[in-house]
């Protein structure tokens, strides 16, 4: 008995709330005709399946603004028990009941400068930072080549690129429903959004541009402002409303429009088809390398873009060429991927084209310091000599005859040190030479550039000078300016130099032999390197010396007694 009486006060509270219930669904009406709120406007309901236990005093205060009675929703969905609810059925919840609570925008991740102002005037503008949050009525500024990704409450996500700025105007969720309600404003600049699919009528992504709102979900689309004067929308998966000038035209996949005259869109056109990179290789060793593509037809230039993401976040690169080719610029070694589309005559960009490729461009190549591009070096045996590069273990040399390398001559891995020499005799003529690194961990970096050389015929070695002072004889020669270099210095009372008399190594251009006997000397010297290779001896000079206590009569006037014959 008293179970029946509490259940018929429920019914009698419910019925009074039904009465109320109409009352203010006339009232809404009266609102939605005059246009007054765009939230009752929508009319429609969030519908929720019930699970096992669940009771209707539960699901109000999961889901209704605290100024709903749950009895309200026990009449808008014709309950007699509200303890009592059968799993699985599904119950209507008027979206303008909903909790609503605000929302924030966070900053997935940031390339390059970029800035946010909270009161979005940028009076007080600060770094943005991956993982700041952001609430509604703050703007978002990126400097040219830069580049972020907001995520947002539901999911959706949103790259703004360089030189843009973004304004985050209404930023809410329905509380645990999932429906969220984001309308942003980019009045200069480009975006691309990836939305999440739609989880019920309140679910809202709008972006404003210059003349043009597109209003989107569970879709990939493009957006930009301020170029040209017109506002553009792309529409890459879903389909889009834009409207603008009294107008309002559906976008679906594969079609782009921009605000025409009076900023009303034009009728959607097919967007040009994605580049063909299927020549691309997969790895490339360069930290610099141009690329090519078949040209597309009607296109009159291309965006390229380049990230260490799949999902493009943050951008590496981003430049738009007139041509099918571009020149991939990457900081980064490994994995990147590469985007490229079309523009057509209407500034409209096309559907992408995405390559990953495997960059291997570290460590750096080393400088050459010799010989360089376009220079000679004496043979038969040159050698080679490079700067040191950072992070480098070893590294490996090339020599051939022609700039691909198709056929080296020398080929060595695992060199020490900034200098080799080559090995065998190598003959006269035009020949080619690039260095690259390898790590601690045997990985290999690029090559460098192929320098062309000209090796000439072996030098001589240098002429000598003589002089006799205070009774020593004084012999000097001129230096040849290579760093580390040494002197081989020879003395025969033979002009073949059968027998030896003197032989000594000097690290300066000059020697003294004070105690050398009288008669006929045949000298010569020869450069050392320091890694031991000996150049040709330079050309015999002879000289013929007076006694030695001739000599030492003389004094300062010795020189008067030595005969040189060259």
């Amino acid at each position: 008995m008293a179970r029946a009486a509490a259940q018929a006060r429920i019914r009698r509270r419910a019925s009074g709330q039904g009465r109320w219930a109409r009352a203010t669904a006339c009232l809404a009406l009266l609102v939605l005709l005059a246009g007054l709120s765009p939230a009752l406007a929508d009319g429609a309901d969030w519908h929720y399946r019930v699970r096992p236990g669940e009771t209707v005093w539960d699901l109000a205060r999961a889901y209704l603004r605290d100024d709903v009675p749950w009895q309200r929703l026990q009449e808008r969905n014709d309950i007699a028990d509200p303890q009592r609810l059968t799993p699985g059925t599904r119950m209507a919840f008027p979206v303008d009941w909903l909790r609503v609570r605000p929302a924030k925008a966070r900053v997935v991740a940031v390339e390059g400068e970029a800035s946010a102002s909270r009161r979005g005037d940028f009076s007080d503008a600060r770094p943005v930072a991956a993982e700041m949050l952001l609430d509604a009525g703050a703007a978002l500024r990126t400097a040219p080549g830069a580049s972020l990704t907001l995520g947002f409450a539901d999911g959706s996500q949103l790259q703004l690129q360089g030189d843009s700025e973004l304004h985050l105007d209404r930023l809410r969720a329905y509380g645990r429903t999932g429906m969220v309600d984001t309308r942003l404003r980019l009045p200069r600049g480009r975006a691309t959004s990836h939305t999440a699919r739609s989880r019920g009528p309140a679910s809202r992504f709008i972006v404003e541009t210059p003349g043009l709102m597109s209003s989107v979900r569970g879709t990939a689309f493009r957006m930009a402002s301020g170029d040209g004067g017109r506002s553009r929308s792309e529409v890459v998966e879903g389909r889009v409303d834009v409207s603008g000038g009294g107008r309002q035209v559906l976008v679906a996949a594969g079609r782009g429009t921009i605000g025409g005259d009076g900023g009303a869109p034009i009728a959607p056109v097919p967007l040009l088809a994605a580049p063909d990179l299927g020549q691309w290789p997969e790895r490339l060793d360069r930290l610099s390398t141009p690329l090519s593509w078949p040209p597309i037809d009607a296109a009159r230039g291309y965006r390229l873009q380049l990230s260490a993401h799949q999902d493009f976040r943050t951008l590496l690169q981003e430049s738009v060429v007139e041509q099918p080719q571009a020149t991939l610029r990457a900081g980064v070694e490994g994995r990147v991927f590469a985007r490229v589309r079309a523009i057509d005559g209407h500034g409209l960009e096309g559907l992408d084209a995405v390559r990953a490729i495997e960059i291997a461009a570290q460590p750096a190549p080393p400088f050459v310091v010799a010989p360089v591009d376009g220079g000679s070096v004496a043979g038969p045996r040159p050698r080679l000599r490079w700067t040191a590069s950072a992070g480098a273990a070893g590294y490996r040399l090339q020599v051939a005859r022609t700039a691909d390398f198709a056929e080296p001559l020398l080929s060595e891995t695992g060199l020490r040190g900034s200098a080799y020499r080559a090995p065998v005799d190598l003959p006269d003529g035009e020949y080619f030479w690039r260095v690259g690194a390898t790590d601690a961990q045997g990985r290999d970096g690029p090559d460098g550039d192929a320098v062309r050389f000209t090796l000439r015929p072996a030098e001589a070695g240098p002429e000598l000078g003589a002089d006799a002072r205070n009774g020593a004889l004084q012999v000097g020669w001129r230096a040849s300016g290579e760093d580390g270099q040494r002197y081989r210095f020879q003395a025969s009372r033979k002009a073949d130099f059968a027998t030896i008399e003197v032989d000594r190594e000097v690290e300066g251009n000059a020697i003294t032999l004070p105690d050398l006997r009288s008669g006929t000397w045949h000298l010569r010297v020869q450069p050392l390197d320091d890694d031991g290779y000996a150049h040709p001896f330079g050309p015999t000079q002879t000289i013929r010396l007076g006694c030695l206590p001739c000599r030492l009569l003389a004094g300062a006037g010795g020189a008067a007694l030595l005969l040189l014959a060259l």
